[in-house]
C-alpha cells in the first residue's frame, strides 16, 4: 500500500515539474511551442530540431495535467473504497474536498498579489507573457480570483495555473459519487459506469471541451483502480511509448504533421487535435505505469517522492515565483550574461525558489488545509 503510494507521488512531482518547465518555455523559449516570430527571443536549430522530434514531451504542460486528473480518480477511488465507500464517507469527502483545494488556492492568490505589487522589467522575454501581472491589483479580488472565480469559471487572473480547480472539484465529486454508488449496486457496476460516461458526454462536447477531457481523466484514473486493471510489460513499454509521442505533439511539427495534412482523425477540428493528444499521452503514461508496473523502483526514489509530496504548492506557487525571480532577473541576468546564460540561469532560480518555498508552505498551507477540511467534513458527516 505505501509502495503504491510513494511511486504515484514520485508520478505527480514529475508532471509538476513538466508544467514548470513549460511555463517557463512560454517565457523565455517560445520557439519550442512554434509560435509566431517574436523579435524579443532569439532563435534556436537546436529548439527547432526539438519542435519538430518526436521528443518535445518533456515540456508539455498539458499533457501533465492530465497525469495529474488520472492520478486524481486512481488515488480518490482508492482512499474512498478502502473506507467502504458508504453514505457518510460520500458526504464527508464531497464536503470536505472544496476547502481542501480552495484554501492553498485562495493563500496563493494573495501571495500573487504581493508578487504582482513589485514591478518587474520585462524587456526581452515573449510579448505574450508580458500580461502575466499585468492587471489592476485588488486584495480582495485576489481573494475572490483563487476562492470563488477558480471554481465556479475556472478561471483567475491572479494564478492562471487556477484554471484546473473546476476540474478538479467536479471530478472528485464524480470519481465519488461512481463510487459510492459501485458499493452499493455491484452487479450493475458496467452499467453505472456506462451512465456516467453518458452523462458527461450529453453535457459536453468531448472533441472541443478540455474541461470534459479533464473529467473522464478522472474516469480512467478511477477505473484503473476499481476493476484492477493490468497489462504485460510489452504491452505497458508500447503504451508508455505512445504515451510520450502523443504527449509531444505541436500542430506545425515535423514528426505530427502527417495527422493534420491527411485528416486521419475524422471529424475533429484541427485545432483540437493538441487536446485529444495530450489527454490520451498523459493518460497512457500513468496507466503503463500503473497497470504495467514499469519504472516502480527508479519511482520509489526518495527525492522524487518528496518531489511529488510538494507538487501541489509549486504548482500553485510557480507563476508568482516565474514574474518575481524569472523575468525579476532576466533582464539584469541578459545584459551580464547574455539571453541563453541568464535565460538558464533565471528558469534555474525559478526552480529552485519555488521548491524551497513549497516546503513552507506544504508545511503550513497546504497541510493547514488538509486538516481543516477533514475537520468541516468528519464533522458534517456524523
Amino acid at each position: 500500500m505505501n509502495e503504491k503510494i510513494k511511486y504515484l507521488d514520485s508520478i505527480r512531482g514529475i508532471a509538476c515539474l513538466v508544467v514548470v518547465i513549460s511555463h517557463l518555455t512560454l517565457i523565455f523559449y517560445t520557439q519550442l511551442h512554434a509560435f509566431s516570430y517574436d523579435p524579443n527571443i532569439p532563435q534556436s536549430d537546436i529548439f527547432e530540431f526539438i519542435y519538430n522530434s518526436p521528443f518535445a514531451f518533456f515540456y508539455s504542460g498539458s499533457s501533465a495535467v492530465y497525469c495529474f486528473f488520472v492520478l486524481s480518480g486512481f488515488v480518490l477511488a482508492r482512499s474512498m473504497l478502502r473506507k467502504g465507500g458508504g453514505l457518510k464517507i460520500l458526504i464527508s469527502n464531497i464536503v470536505k474536498r472544496y476547502p481542501r483545494l480552495a484554501i492553498p488556492a485562495t493563500i496563493s492568490c494573495i501571495i500573487a498579489f504581493i508578487c504582482y505589487s513589485f514591478p518587474v522589467d520585462k524587456t526581452g522575454i515573449a510579448a505574450s507573457a508580458t500580461n502575466l501581472g499585468k492587471i489592476d491589483l485588488n486584495i480582495f479580488e485576489a481573494i475572490k480570483s483563487g476562492a470563488i472565480t477558480a471554481f465556479i469559471d475556472g478561471i483567475s487572473i491572479y494564478n492562471w495555473s487556477l484554471w484546473t480547480m473546476k476540474i478538479e472539484l467536479i471530478g472528485s465529486i464524480f470519481v465519488y459519487l461512481y463510487c459510492f454508488f459501485y458499493t452499493k449496486t455491484e452487479k450493475m457496476n458496467s452499467l453505472f459506469a456506462l451512465m456516467f460516461i453518458l452523462f458527461l458526454f450529453s453535457f459536453y462536447e468531448i472533441y472541443n471541451n478540455t474541461k470534459n477531457l479533464g473529467y473522464i481523466s478522472f474516469f480512467i484514473g478511477c477505473f484503473i483502480y476499481i476493476y484492477n486493471i493490468k497489462i504485460n510489460k510489452k504491452i505497458a513499454v508500447f503504451t508508455f511509448i505512445l504515451g510520450l509521442y502523443l504527449s509531444g505533439v505541436h500542430i506545425y511539427s515535423d514528426s505530427y504533421a502527417f495527422i493534420y495534412k491527411n485528416n486521419l482523425i475524422y471529424g475533429v477540428n484541427k485545432g483540437n487535435i493538441y487536446n485529444m493528444f495530450n489527454f490520451a499521452g498523459g493518460s497512457l503514461i500513468v496507466f503503463s505505469i500503473i497497470s504495467g508496473g514499469l519504472f516502480i523502483k527508479a519511482l520509489s526514489n526518495k527525492y522524487l517522492i518528496k518531489l511529488g509530496e510538494l507538487s501541489f504548492s509549486i504548482y500553485l506557487l510557480h507563476l508568482p515565483m516565474i514574474y518575481l525571480v524569472g523575468i525579476g532577473t532576466f533582464s539584469a541576468l541578459n545584459n551580464l550574461l547574455g539571453f541563453w546564460y541568464g535565460s538558464l540561469l533565471s528558469s534555474l532560480l525559478v526552480i529552485l525558489v519555488t521548491i524551497l518555498l513549497s516546503i513552507v508552505y506544504s508545511k503550513y498551507i497546504d497541510n493547514l488545509s488538509i486538516k481543516i477540511s477533514s475537520y468541516i467534513g468528519n464533522k458534517i458527516a456524523k
